[in-house]
C-alpha cells in the first residue's frame, strides 16, 4: 500500500531528475559531438554539423546582436562576456559596406528557393519563424535606411562610408582630422554592390516587384556615380576618396584623392569593384575599358610564387598581400572558378594554405582578425596575419587562428575546409550561444571575446557554395563572357606553369590545447563540452540512488 501510494510521487521525482540531468536537445558546444573523420566522410554527420552551424550562426543574425532592429543596418559586431559567452551590454555601433554585403547575401539566399540551409540560418533554431517573411521585412527596412542616407548625404552618390548605426538610421563618420575630408572606400562598396545586384534579381524571380525596383534603382544609382567618384583615368581606380561636402551633389569637384592615395590594382577582394566598373560603367571605347586591366597587369601584383613543402615539393600559387584568407573574397562572390586557369590557381593556393599549417603544427588557419586578449575588452585588429613566404607584405603574427580563415578552403574542397573549421571550433571558448568566436591563440590561452560579420558569416556563405553560381545566372551572356575573357587573360599571362597540382590537401596535425582556459559557462542553451561527461556521470549516479531508494520502500 505504501509503495503504491508513493509510486506517483516517485514518478514525478524521476521526471524532474531526467529533465535536469539529461543532455539538452539544443547544445551550442556541438563540435565535441563530431570527429574529423565523421565530418569528412559521413554524409549524415556532415549534414548535421553544417545544420547546427546554421542554427547557431543564425543567432548572430538577430536584432540587437548583429544588426539594429529599427534601421536593420548591421553593426560591426558584438562583444561577449569572457566567462559566460553571453552578450556584453552594447553592440559595436559602427559598420562598413562589407558587413552589409554579407547580411544581404544571406537574406537573399534564404528567399531564392535553392538554399534550404539559408532558410535554416534565418530560423536560427526556431521552427516557428517564417523565414521568408522575416527576410523580406529586413530587406525592406534596410533599403529604406539606404535611401534615407542617400537623400540626406547626396555627396556619397549612394555609396556607403563607414557609418555610425542607430535606431533612427545611419550617419557618416566625422571628417578626417587632417584633411577635413569625409572618407569613402571603393573596395568595401564593391562587395556591397554585388550583393545589391543579386538581391535585385532574386527579388524579381520571386515576384517582389516593388522591392525589386528599389534595389535595382539603388544599384543603378551607385553604378552611375562610380566613375565620377573613383575613376582617375588611364585605368586607375582610387581605393579611397575624400568627399568635400556630403550634403552637396555628386561631382568631380566635390571629390578629392586623399594624401598618399592607394589604387585598386590588387588581384584580391578589391577586384570586385574593378569588375563592376568594367561590366556596368559607361566607357567611350573598349580600349578605354581595357585600360583597367592594363593598369592592373603593369602593377605586377598578380604574381606566381611557389610554396616549398618540407619534402621539397613545390606548389605554385597566387602571391598574396599577406596570404590572409580574406584576400580570397572575390572567389566567394563571383564565378572565377568558371575560368579553368583561375580555378586551378585557386585550388593550388588552398592546398598550400593547408600544407603550411600542417607542417608548422599550427592547429588553425591564418587571416586578418581581432587579436585575442585575457578579458572582456576590445582589442586591436591585426591585419598582418598570413604566410610570409607567399606574401608581398611583412607578416607579423602566425600565432592567431580564426575559424573564418577556412572559408576559401571550404569553397575549394568542403570536406577539408570543414576539417580545419572544426579543429578551430574545438578550441576553448571557440563556440558559444551565438556561434563561433572570432579568434584564439594557438596555445588555447586567450580568445578575442567578440562576434563580427566578417569573421563569422564568410564561412556561412562559403558553406552555401558562395554566390558565384547565382551571379553567373543573372549576368547577361555578353557580360559573363567578358568577365571570363578578362579573368582568363589576366591569369594566363602570369601562370604559365602550375607545380604541385598532383598534391593533395593536408589536414590538421595539431589541436588547440584544452585545459588552459575554462569553456564558457553559459547554460542558456546547453552544457559546455568540457563538462559533458560530468553531466552524464551525474545522471547515472542520481539514477542509481533513486532506484535504490525506490526498491527499499
Amino acid at each position: 500500500m505504501i509503495l503504491n501510494s508513493l509510486t506517483p510521487v516517485f514518478l514525478v521525482f524521476w521526471i524532474v531528475i531526467l529533465s535536469s540531468t539529461s543532455e539538452p536537445e539544443s547544445w551550442w558546444r556541438f563540435a565535441f559531438d563530431f570527429s574529423t573523420d565523421s565530418i569528412m566522410h559521413d554524409f549524415t554527420k556532415t549534414s548535421k554539423f553544417i545544420g547546427l552551424v546554421m542554427d547557431y550562426e543564425g543567432k548572430f543574425n538577430q536584432p540587437g546582436v548583429g544588426y539594429d532592429g529599427e534601421s536593420c543596418h548591421t553593426y560591426d559586431g558584438h562583444g561577449i562576456n569572457y566567462t559566460t559567452g553571453k552578450l556584453t551590454a552594447t553592440p559595436r555601433p559602427w559598420s562598413a559596406p562589407s558587413k552589409e554585403s554579407l547580411h544581404i547575401i544571406m537574406l537573399t539566399l534564404s528567399l531564392q528557393g535553392d538554399y534550404p540551409l539559408a532558410v535554416r540560418y534565418m530560423k536560427a533554431g526556431d521552427e516557428k519563424v517564417d523565414a521568408t517573411k522575416r527576410a523580406l521585412q529586413i530587406l525592406t527596412t534596410k533599403i529604406s535606411t539606404y535611401e534615407k542616407f542617400s537623400t540626406s548625404y547626396p555627396g556619397y552618390g549612394g555609396f556607403l562610408p563607414w557609418v555610425r548605426v542607430s535606431n533612427v538610421g545611419i550617419f557618416p563618420d566625422p571628417p578626417d582630422s587632417t584633411t577635413g575630408l569625409y572618407k569613402l572606400p571603393a573596395q568595401d562598396n564593391g562587395q556591397l554592390m554585388w550583393a545589391l545586384y543579386m538581391a535585385c534579381h532574386v527579388l524579381k524571380d520571386i515576384g517582389q516587384e516593388t522591392l525589386k525596383e528599389r534595389y535595382c534603382q539603388y544599384f543603378n544609382k551607385i553604378v552611375q556615380n562610380a566613375k565620377t567618384l573613383f575613376y582617375a583615368g588611364n585605368g586607375t581606380v582610387l581605393g579611397e576618396v575624400g568627399i568635400v561636402d556630403p550634403n552637396a551633389p555628386v561631382s568631380a569637384y566635390n571629390t578629392r584623392p586623399l594624401p598618399h592615395p592607394h589604387y585598386l590594382r590588387d588581384p584580391y577582394e578589391g577586384e570586385l569593384f574593378t569588375v563592376i566598373l568594367d561590366l556596368f560603367a559607361n566607357w567611350s571605347s573598349d580600349a578605354e575599358r581595357d585600360e583597367l586591366w592594363t593598369a592592373k597587369r603593369e602593377s605586377g601584383m598578380l604574381a606566381a610564387v611557389d610554396y616549398t613543402t618540407a619534402s621539397g615539393s613545390r606548389i605554385t600559387v597566387q602571391k598574396g598581400w599577406l596570404y590572409s584568407s580574406h584576400e580570397l573574397w572575390k572567389f566567394l562572390v563571383l564565378p572565377y572558378t568558371e575560368v579553368d586557369i583561375a580555378r586551378r590557381v585557386f585550388v593550388n593556393g588552398e592546398k598550400a594554405r593547408t600544407w603550411y599549417s600542417n607542417e608548422e603544427s599550427n592547429p588553425g588557419l591564418l587571416a586578418s582578425v581581432t587579436v585575442p586578449t585575457t578579458g572582456s575588452i576590445d582589442t586591436i585588429h591585426e591585419s598582418a596575419c598570413g604566410i610570409q613566404e607567399l606574401a608581398w607584405a611583412t607578416v607579423q603574427r602566425t600565432d592567431i587562428v580564426t575559424p573564418y580563415a577556412s572559408f576559401p578552403v571550404i569553397l575549394a574542397n568542403q570536406a577539408v575546409g570543414l576539417a580545419w573549421y572544426h579543429n578551430m571550433l574545438m578550441g576553448p571558448k571557440m563556440q558559444g550561444p551565438y556561434g563561433s568566436t572570432v579568434s584564439c591563440n594557438v596555445h588555447g590561452t586567450m580568445i578575442a571575446p567578440l562576434l563580427t560579420w566578417d569573421a563569422k558569416q564568410t564561412t556561412v556563405v562559403a558553406l552555401l557554395g558562395g554566390t558565384g553560381d547565382l551571379i553567373k545566372k543573372y549576368l547577361p551572356r555578353d557580360s559573363l563572357e567578358r568577365f571570363k575573357f578578362v579573368v582568363d587573360r589576366q591569369y594566363s599571362a602570369v601562370f604559365t606553369e602550375l607545380l604541385g597540382e598532383h598534391l593533395d590537401y593536408m589536414l590538421p596535425s595539431a589541436t588547440i590545447p584544452q585545459g588552459n582556459l575554462e569553456d564558457f559557462t553559459s547554460s542558456t542553451t546547453g552544457t559546455n563540452g568540457a563538462n559533458k561527461w560530468q553531466t552524464e556521470v551525474h545522471f547515472l549516479i542520481t539514477s542509481l540512488v533513486f532506484w535504490l531508494l525506490f526498491l527499499t520502500i
